[in-house]
């Protein structure tokens, strides 16, 4: 093992000072002496800059102020270009970290060159009940988080293989990064680690999930008082990710199968007189639809894959299969 790779860990924040205090602080008491803190900030209107810059040395946490918001996958992007660790770690403001989840995380990748991307064990505040112990897909192309609300009795308590980490803290070599182009700019927010993972896979290298290491998580703070980006982007993310990295006879299987489940919420939705979410899931999907050839270009010009993408589909689905 390398001795104490540099790691550099991105946060960003759109309008979250009220969890910074004790996520940053959290970070600084990291039990690992080779690593760096920068918060991106997506145009915030809280006042989350001026907070940071009052509260921590700037000798520890490196700030960047965006001239607006550009969402997870481009504002995550902008922040990695400013960093240089050998591993970067993206983690959302409401987190906060064990001491040594930073150690446990690196000792695995370190000794494991086959692992691209890694997952730590997400727990909510509670301490107690799972956000994620990795992401999973299922033979129609749809993701599935698995142990999410389930209390933590040692259940998932070995490294293993998943199909995506959430992005909530997600870990991966700086050089894989690089040559993967990072997330996919045709997403705002939701399904880019997952697009990513995917691409991570076809690449050659694995996913895991690492339990010693441990992120508790707030979980939806972001989004939630804003259900209709929340449903548009749910809605129009789901589609890019299976007509981008599916092979073409899984793009012509799931992706009507996926537009008629779309329908369906509509319908259950604007029977309930939920106007705003009928409105989004109904703009999602019709937003993919006339840019289908914008997403069938980002699927073209994907990094050349390790396998076919037939061949890798099957590995996976054969190790990773939930239902």
């Amino acid at each position: 093992m390398k001795h104490n790779p540099f790691v550099s860990v991105i946060i960003l924040n759109y309008n979250c000072r009220k969890f910074l205090d004790k996520c940053l602080s959290s970070l600084l008491n990291t039990n690992y002496s080779g690593y760096q803190v920068v918060l991106v900030d997506n145009k915030s209107c809280d006042r989350s800059v001026e907070f940071v810059l009052q509260k921590f040395d700037n000798r520890l946490i490196k700030v960047i102020e965006l001239d607006k918001n550009y969402g997870f996958a481009v504002g995550n992007n902008i922040g990695a270009k400013y960093v240089s660790g050998d591993y970067l770690i993206f983690l959302n403001p409401d987190t906060q970290v064990d001491p040594d989840w930073l150690k446990n995380m690196v000792y695995v990748l370190e000794n494991d060159s086959s692992i691209g991307i890694a997952q730590p064990k997400l727990l909510l505040m509670d301490k107690k009940h799972f956000d994620s112990a990795g992401g999973y897909i299922n033979s129609h192309g749809l993701v599935w988080t698995r142990g999410s609300g389930e209390r933590d009795i040692g259940q998932y308590e070995k490294v293993e293989e998943i199909f995506y980490a959430k992005g909530a803290a997600l870990m991966i070599r700086q050089n894989l990064w690089k040559r993967l182009g990072g997330f996919d700019p045709i997403f705002f927010m939701y399904d880019e680690e997952t697009d990513l993972c995917w691409r991570v896979w076809d690449s050659g290298y694995k996913v895991a999930y690492i339990p010693s290491a441990k992120v508790y998580h707030v979980g939806g703070s972001v989004v939630k008082k804003v259900p209709y980006n929340l449903k548009y982007h749910e809605a129009r993310g789901r589609l890019i990710l299976l007509i981008k990295n599916h092979s073409l006879v899984d793009v012509f299987r799931c992706v009507p199968m996926t537009i008629i489940l779309h329908i369906l919420n509509v319908m259950k939705h604007a029977l309930k007189g939920d106007g705003l979410t009928t409105l989004a899931i109904t703009k999602g999907t019709f937003w993919c639809l006339f840019n289908f050839k914008n997403i069938w270009l980002a699927r073209k010009i994907r990094v050349p894959q390790h396998n076919s993408r037939k061949l890798a589909l099957e590995n996976m689905v054969k190790r990773l299969l939930v239902w």
